[in-house]
């Protein structure tokens, strides 16, 4: 699990592009960029694009819509995290 790089909430929910050089962002090219889904400010075990495992589904759709929202910044994150630019 990386340390978030940027954060977007809507109330108890939010989503953040992590860094580190785990098997998403290595999944980068192939996949396309993506978040982790938190809720209450603890990281959840789901993911956008992807999975829904452990949140209700409005919740779910709330963190869609940032990841929506903040898709283009959220896509120039992923790429500096898959470029090890935030590695610490």
């Amino acid at each position: 699990m990386g340390k978030p790089v940027k954060m977007w909430e809507d109330g108890s929910v939010g989503i953040a592009v992590e860094s580190g050089k785990d098997t998403m962002n290595r999944e980068l090219r192939a996949g396309g960029p993506h978040v982790h889904v938190y809720k209450n400010r603890k990281r959840t075990d789901s993911r956008i694009p992807g999975r829904n495992k452990d949140l209700d589904a409005n919740d779910y759709r709330a963190a869609e819509k940032l990841f929506d929202k903040h898709y283009k910044e959220i896509a120039t994150l992923c790429k500096e995290v898959a470029e090890g630019k935030h590695d610490g």
